[in-house]
């Protein structure tokens, strides 16, 4: 084994492989975003059309658990985008809407197996739902009474896809980092002296380098 690694304290070591394992691509954090495709509307009115559909996705600062049954992960969600064609719902849309429902089940990979996402625009009739579940299946966009389109008992598909993301080192990481980088180079100072008339450097074995 290499003589600095054995020079090193115990807990300047573990540091060091906090360090290394912080850095390696599987050790850090995945974000994951739930992206979904709902089929074309068959049954639409006013400003609808066959063309337009459900579609959207969420992300989570990391992959939702496996076998979750219908629970409500709106608390692990960071971000999200719905649209159905004519109107977009996001999360920077706080203000203007309540959420009724964000509600996943998951299969034991973790994908999505059954889904209740319902947004309601306060004070309208606006809303963007996507439902999967014992009850049935539906997608539906609605404006207003006068304009929506839907679709029944015909499930869309999600796409999962994960970046990772490595936290950047604390201060107290780096603190460990600089310790040990001073504990390697210690004993090379101790060990060599200057010789000022010759300008050579003399190693602790009294011999000149």
């Amino acid at each position: 084994m290499n003589r600095m690694w054995i020079r090193l304290a115990p807990a300047c070591r573990i540091g060091l492989l906090v360090l290394l394992w912080a850095g390696l691509p599987g050790s850090s954090l995945a974000e994951t975003s739930y992206q979904y495709t709902g089929e074309p509307f068959n049954n639409v009115t006013g400003a609808y059309s066959t063309a337009d559909r459900v579609t959207g996705q969420f992300t989570t600062a990391a992959p939702l658990p496996a076998n979750l049954a219908l629970q409500d992960v709106s608390g692990l969600v960071t971000s999200f985008s719905f649209s159905d064609g004519h109107q977009t719902i996001t999360e920077l849309d706080l203000g203007s809407f309540w959420l009724f429902d964000f509600m996943v089940s998951t299969d034991s990979a973790g994908e999505i197996a059954d889904w209740r996402i319902r947004l309601f625009v306060d004070g309208s009739d606006r809303l963007i739902q996507t439902v999967s579940d014992s009850f049935g299946d539906s997608d539906n966009g609605e404006i207003d009474l006068s304009n929506y389109g839907a679709i029944a008992n015909t499930p869309g598909t999600w796409v999962i896809q994960s970046t990772p993301v490595v936290p950047a080192a604390s201060r107290a990481e780096l603190a460990v980092l600089a310790a040990c980088l001073l504990a390697l180079a210690a004993p090379a100072l101790r060990r060599v002296r200057w010789r000022g008339q010759t300008g050579s450097m003399q190693d602790e074995h009294g011999e000149w380098v």
